[in-house]
């Protein structure tokens, strides 16, 4: 299931779960390994805080999204990253997965306790900006990101009060 996720992504140019950015195909049990260190603050990047990773599985065979909760933010993720970050793999994309998968990740977060949260997306990613908005989020300010240099968008959102609005159906 994961591989083949990782695959999808490979297809489509993207490098995220590549061995290129830090994945080694050959050892999943690795990998799981870094998710939990990393959800009891253990081995952290620098900047970033403590996430838990929740996984969005269809029919107990595909995972059709990814997001991570983090319940504190340091000042680099104020600025880019936020508590939510959430990512659906290439060939699932638009298909209302993004939309479900960060309603589903805003009601944990309200169980967590979070009472507003912030996420934030890439301004040229119109599909991400509207998972936003139909989900409650109110448009805070405009930064630059430091890594990548492009414009990003930064949103925050009461979980208790979120309302998912569908989007059109496609």
């Amino acid at each position: 299931m994961f591989l083949e996720m990782s695959a999808d992504y490979a297809r489509s140019g993207e490098l995220r779960y590549q061995r290129e950015n830090g994945w080694d195909p050959a050892s999943f049990e690795g990998y799981i390994q870094r998710l939990e260190n990393i959800s009891r603050g253990i081995d952290v990047d620098p900047g970033r805080s403590a996430e838990t990773t929740y996984w969005l599985i269809e029919d107990d065979k595909c995972i059709v999204g990814i997001s991570r909760i983090r319940k504190r933010l340091t000042s680099d993720l104020l600025r880019e990253g936020g508590n939510i970050g959430y990512e659906v793999p290439p060939s699932k994309r638009r298909k209302g997965y993004g939309t479900e998968l960060l309603r589903l990740t805003l009601a944990k977060a309200d169980q967590l306790g979070l009472s507003r949260v912030l996420v934030t997306c890439d301004k040229a990613n119109e599909p991400s900006r509207k998972i936003i908005e139909r989900n409650g989020g109110i448009l805070h300010s405009e930064g630059i990101s430091e890594e990548t240099g492009e414009a990003i968008l930064r949103f925050w959102i009461e979980p208790a009060l979120t309302v998912c609005v569908p989007g059109p159906a496609r």
